[in-house]
């Protein structure tokens, strides 16, 4: 997807393609520069006069992301000693699954809608101004 949006707005690009792989890897650069890269794709797939970084979709999406990566625990439920600690830990468990599944299909609907939404974007560049 960064190949079609240096395509369509190479200039609003704002990381180097190399930040794609760091800022997964970077402990703090974690919760920032991955949406900060889908909020420039999601941009460059705009038409011109209508670019803006963001979009609800996103927003929702990378806080169900982050909230599914902290909740994600399964060590309470091994370290349970009584049916009352284990209960609680299946429900934490129940929880975090849940998040799990939420962010999985939300990171679905987000490639799924910014990858036609770049697509388009490309076949509207390569037609160009006068759109035969």
């Amino acid at each position: 997807m960064r190949s079609l949006a240096d395509t369509v707005w190479p200039a609003g690009q704002r990381r180097h393609r190399a930040w794609v792989l760091f800022g997964w890897l970077v402990p703090l650069a974690q919760l920032f520069i991955p949406k900060m890269f889908i909020n420039d794709l999601w941009a460059a797939a705009q038409p011109a006069m209508r670019r803006r970084r963001g979009n609800p979709l996103l927003t929702v999406w990378w806080l169900t992301v982050l909230a599914a990566d902290n909740w994600a625990t399964y060590s309470a439920l091994k370290q349970a000693a009584t049916a009352g600690d284990a209960r609680r830990a299946l429900r934490q468990v129940m929880l975090s699954d849940g998040l799990l599944i939420a962010a999985a299909a939300l990171t679905i609907a987000v490639v799924w809608r910014l990858s036609g939404m770049l697509h388009c974007a490309v076949i509207e560049r390569q037609r160009g101004p006068g759109g035969n």
